[in-house]
């Protein structure tokens, strides 16, 4: 039976835990009189994967779908469609059904269009089409919230395990050595930056301070072995973050020996290695699990999409991980009804 919908949240959990934890919230009710499809797309996991995940971490979900078998009613309320996960070309006849059947509609994309993995390459055509046949367009970027140890349990044991292990493997896992992902190593970039605010919070020390070791040395040199420096991308994001190749390669040598000492990892982890499809077999797994209760508010990752949701859903830019889980439209209700009852009953006694 097809359903009525007002909110449409296109999604490709799976992925990253960000993706269950906006679903999380936005099941939750506290967002008032909301109807929402949770449509999942296909891509490096096939759309049925990804729902049968949302359902193992979220088992009391409904109105869930594959993008495939996604039809609906437009509700006769203001239509919202929420992007937070890439829609890839071969998806252009359902994104042009799903466009007709919500106009009117507000749409609100996660991450800058044409920038981000939600509208480049391949997935840029469908962003581009919902952007344009909008009534209004809202882009969601930076700067993010991030999980902790603490607001990690706002999601329930199941998605918090995810949280901590997408926050270790994003700690020790490296991208691959490309023209766009080798400034991240660097002072200012997003990878080295993280470990060194994770590095102060853990010892109290500064990242720029360690001392590589040789053997860090070694592995960062050859790391770097075929990186392309004459490309325009890496050039511009050195010049950016005013790195320089020798600047990069003792960031990461300097990243590496922090990971010698805290964790024992003694080589170079790419985040897409299989060594991470079994983390709780890593001792490094264990040792960041244990960091983090002891240090239950530090950093792990950004909350992209749960700011998403919550930015499409109130306007508000500006809210940690607590603000958003603790958010609930009938709270708002319940003041504004109070606040109407008490200027009643001062009205009555003045008058």
């Amino acid at each position: 039976m097809i359903q009525n919908y007002d909110t449409i949240l296109i999604n490709d959990s799976g992925e990253e835990i960000d993706d269950e934890c906006a679903i999380k919230k936005a099941f939750s009710g506290k967002y008032m009189n909301k109807k929402i499809a949770y449509v999942c797309v296909g891509g490096k996991m096939s759309s049925e994967e990804r729902v049968k995940r949302v359902q193992s971490l979220i088992p009391e979900i409904d109105n869930i779908y594959t993008i495939e078998e996604f039809y609906f009613i437009r509700s006769r309320f203001n239509m919202k469609i929420i992007q937070i996960g890439p829609i890839n070309s071969c998806y252009m006849d359902k994104v042009k059904y799903i466009v007709n059947i919500a106009q009117p509609y507000n749409y609100v994309l996660q991450g800058e269009l044409g920038k981000t993995v939600n509208s480049k390459e391949d997935s840029k055509e469908a962003a581009e089409y919902l952007f344009k046949n909008a009534e209004n367009s809202e882009i969601v970027d930076g700067p993010y919230p991030k999980f902790t140890y603490s607001n990690s349990v706002y999601f329930g044991k199941r998605i918090q395990n995810e949280i901590i292990k997408l926050g270790h493997k994003n700690t020790l896992g490296r991208a691959p050595a490309l023209p766009f992902t080798v400034h991240l190593v660097g002072p200012g970039g997003a990878n080295y930056e993280s470990v060194k605010a994770f590095y102060y919070a853990i010892t109290y020390r500064d990242l720029g301070n360690v001392i590589p070791s040789s053997n860090s040395l070694k592995n960062s040199m050859k790391y770097f072995e075929k990186v392309n420096y004459d490309h325009e991308f890496t050039r511009s994001k050195m010049r950016e973050f005013n790195q320089t190749e020798d600047s990069q390669k003792l960031g990461l040598a300097q990243m590496l020996t922090v990971f010698e000492e805290i964790f024992g990892v003694n080589k170079l982890l790419l985040s897409s290695d299989k060594i991470f499809e079994d983390q709780e077999n890593m001792k490094s797994y264990h040792v960041y699990n244990d960091l983090m209760k002891r240090k239950p508010n530090t950093d792990m990752t950004p909350a992209y999409d749960l700011k998403a949701i919550h930015v499409a859903m109130t306007g508000d830019k500006h809210c940690s991980v607590e603000d958003i889980m603790l958010y609930n439209d009938y709270d708002k209700l319940g003041k504004v009804f109070f606040a109407i009852v008490v200027l009643l009953v001062v009205f009555i006694k003045l008058y």
